[in-house]
């Protein structure tokens, strides 16, 4: 039933502007007017709601912003302005007869209110067991990757909330102490197995046969730089010509992505950085590992330790206290996903549970972690050199490619696609 003609939203982030629709599509207003601070569409400014012509036109206000506390205080500060904060419960919710719906209580799709439930001026979204689903949305990638998902994240939140950009921080931090334990674990049980096969004769399947040396070199579309004019200079300033590709390309399809479908939706440059680095690399343009070739990845490495830990200087004990509990639904929830999902796929292909999760563990940690610690663990378990070999040969390479993968290629996509599910 229609009850106000035009309904009052303040924020029009992802958050914001997914309310926005809905108010139109099933909550029977006509017309929303967003007030928001960042979206340069937006009729005005948050501080604009006092503003006696838009509060003439729009008597129904909601608050979008992804901030649980910022959301009620805003929808106090409505409410003294004079606004009607109605209930929305989405068609696609259940909410039952004795739940109590304070003002300004948006239930979303597929929530589920239980009886004798009280709810005052909250968002439920459904299935989530964290309070602010941004925790979520930020954690999920660092824990598929790494650094690279840490800094995408905290670009994303950058200027929206401190809090996920330490957040993202002490996530990155905290995955190490499961990640190492994990794998360490599951390669030395993995040693054991491989150790008892080979002493009870059995045939070990999947060792990846002895890497030639002495090979001939790949060939390559564009000939190689003579190396008295292949300086670190000239590699690095090939990186940096194909990471300046990236952002120029990100830029110009965002902004054509926001023009034609309207949509706050984006692709990070990262992505793009990371298909031109494959692009340019099988083309013979860039040369493998150029970083290292050209000594400058140790010191950017520290540049980008530094960039991502500048974040903590922000917090107070109050601050990380209260993220202790989003903290540890992340990890112990990821941590647990990745172990059924290794034991799965690892069946799928024939792998055993041990290697199937250490090699998901690597996600936690990638490299050179895993070159580490499946040394370590060989080192400590095998007997003589030819059993050393052996479990090299099985695990190393499995690792190594492990780790790649999902850090430098998986956490990547993962954290650019994800960076559009954050509401502010």
């Amino acid at each position: 039933m229609k009850l106000f003609h035009t309904a009052l939203v303040l924020g029009k982030g992802g958050f914001g502007t997914q309310l926005g629709e809905m108010l139109a599509e099933a909550g029977g207003y006509s017309r929303i007017l967003y007030l928001d601070d960042q979206a340069p569409d937006a009729a005005g400014k948050l501080a604009d709601y006092l503003d006696p012509t838009i509060r003439e036109r729009c008597t129904a206000a909601f608050v979008g912003l992804g901030n649980n506390e910022l959301r009620l205080q805003w929808l106090q500060k409505l409410v003294a302005a004079g606004y009607q904060t109605p209930v929305f419960e989405h068609p696609a919710a259940e909410v039952c007869s004795s739940a109590a719906l304070g003002a300004g209580t948006v239930v979303l799709p597929f929530a589920f209110v239980g009886a004798g439930t009280k709810v005052l001026g909250i968002y439920f979204i459904g299935g989530l067991i964290v309070a602010d689903k941004n925790y979520v949305v930020v954690g999920a990638p660092i824990l598929s990757g790494g650094v690279v998902a840490t800094i995408t994240m905290q670009t994303a939140v950058e200027g929206h909330s401190v809090e996920l950009g330490v957040f993202a921080a002490l996530v990155m931090v905290v995955q190490g102490f499961v990640g190492y334990p994990v794998c360490s674990l599951c390669l030395k049980s993995e040693a054991k197995r491989v150790r008892s096969l080979v002493e009870s004769g059995q045939e070990l399947k999947g060792v990846t046969a002895k890497i030639v040396t002495d090979a001939a070199p790949k060939k390559r579309l564009i000939p190689y730089i003579p190396d008295k004019y292949n300086g670190p200079n000239i590699m690095m300033a090939k990186v940096a010509f194909f990471a300046f590709l990236a952002t120029i390309t990100a830029n110009a399809i965002n902004g054509w992505i926001a023009s034609t479908f309207e949509t706050a939706f984006s692709i990070s440059a990262l992505i793009f950085a990371l298909i031109y680095g494959i692009i340019a690399k099988e083309l013979g343009f860039i040369e493998e590992n150029p970083m290292k070739r050209a000594g400058a990845d140790g010191f950017m490495l520290v540049v980008v330790t530094l960039s991502i830990f500048t974040n903590l200087a922000q917090s107070t004990p109050d601050m990380v206290a209260g993220m202790l509990w989003p903290l540890l639904v992340v990890v112990v929830t990821g941590s647990v996903t990745f172990l059924i999902i290794s034991t799965l796929v690892g069946k799928i292909f024939g792998v055993s549970w041990q290697m199937s999760c250490a090699i998901g563990s690597t996600c936690l940690f990638g490299f050179p972690g895993t070159y580490i610690v499946t040394n370590e663990v060989v080192n400590a378990t095998a007997t003589n050199d030819e059993e050393k070999q052996l479990m090299l040969d099985h695990m190393m390479p499995k690792m190594l490619i492990a780790g790649m993968v999902s850090v430098s290629i998986t956490s990547v996509l993962i954290a650019g696609y994800m960076e559009n599910l954050l509401v502010f």
